[in-house]
């Protein structure tokens, strides 16, 4: 009978380097598609994949990258969750009201932004 070996656990640098090279991959699938079918999606996919890559290139935890991933999608998923019909009806038939709520939604946003960023800036961690 043939003895098993135990497999070692690889080194933190082999899997840095793996995941660079399934980033890599990734993004140049998205440009073939793009090439292929003239798609702007690959705007923000690129957008993704580039922090895909520098999250895996860098020593980042895993706990931390998810955070940012939720929070950093958190707006859209809002946004489309409260006025997806909105949106579709602005970009088809668009009112005066309309685009004033959509101004008052980007306002909004951008000020909840700026201050969140306040806040870390003064209460977050220091260097």
């Amino acid at each position: 009978m043939r003895k098993v070996q135990k497999m070692e656990p690889r080194s933190k640098r082999f899997y840095i380097i793996l995941s660079v090279v399934a980033a890599l991959a990734t993004m140049t699938v998205k440009f073939i598609g793009y090439f292929l079918t003239g798609s702007v999606g690959l705007f923000s996919d690129a957008a993704e994949s580039v922090v895909n890559l520098v999250a895996g290139a860098s020593e980042i935890r895993i706990g931390a990258f998810v955070a940012g991933t939720i929070l950093g999608m958190l707006p859209g998923w809002i946004l489309m969750s409260a006025l997806g019909h909105q949106i579709m009806r602005i970009i088809s038939a668009p009112s005066a009201a309309d685009l004033a709520l959509l101004a008052v939604v980007i306002a909004v946003w951008i000020a909840l932004a700026g201050g969140v960023q306040l806040v870390f800036a003064r209460f977050g961690p220091r260097p």
